[in-house]
């Protein structure tokens, strides 16, 4: 299963002068040097003596887990945006959430601590979504914002819609 359970092992480096980092490591290295996760995952993949001949997922990326907190009070479901590997995080270990109470508050609650337990970094962004339970004022719906929230009637999601 590797030094983390499987999530994101992809092994030992192959590089004599490596001797004994994972492959996880090596891309943790190279982000920290200022490598995006694909560029340090293409340099880790380079057969010696180029590299590490690693052959990782972005699971070994540092910081990949992610998700777009879009409330001052929190993450709110009208829009959630998660990254592909917060949603792999989610995925594969949701079972560790089971002790979170869903009653009495909604998904998106639940989801923001599920997501904080399984150590996935939420990324302040409130310009995605205007929303009366965020202390603003979507109508007249005019703003750049992506998402408005809530329109309970087809008239007023309508005339929103519109403008």
């Amino acid at each position: 299963a590797g030094e983390d359970g499987g999530r994101g092992a992809c092994g030992a480096c192959r590089l004599p002068a490596q001797d004994g980092q994972s492959c996880r490591a090596r891309v943790r290295q190279l982000e920290g040097v200022g490598a995006t996760c694909a560029e340090a995952l293409a340099a880790a993949a380079r057969p010696p003596p180029r590299d590490c001949g690693c052959r990782c997922r972005h699971e070994a990326c540092q910081g990949s887990a992610l998700y777009i907190n879009n409330c001052k009070y929190g993450l709110h479901g009208p829009i959630e945006v998660l990254s592909r590997q917060a949603v792999s995080t989610y995925a594969q270990r949701m079972a560790e959430c089971d002790g979170i109470s869903k009653e009495p508050f909604g998904e998106d609650k639940y989801l923001r601590r599920c997501l904080a337990q399984l150590g996935v970094r939420g990324v302040d962004e409130f310009d995605l979504l205007d929303e009366v339970a965020c202390g603003q004022q979507p109508a007249p719906c005019t703003s750049a914002n992506v998402a408005f929230h809530p329109f309970k009637d087809v008239a007023g999601y309508f005339d929103c819609w519109s403008r």
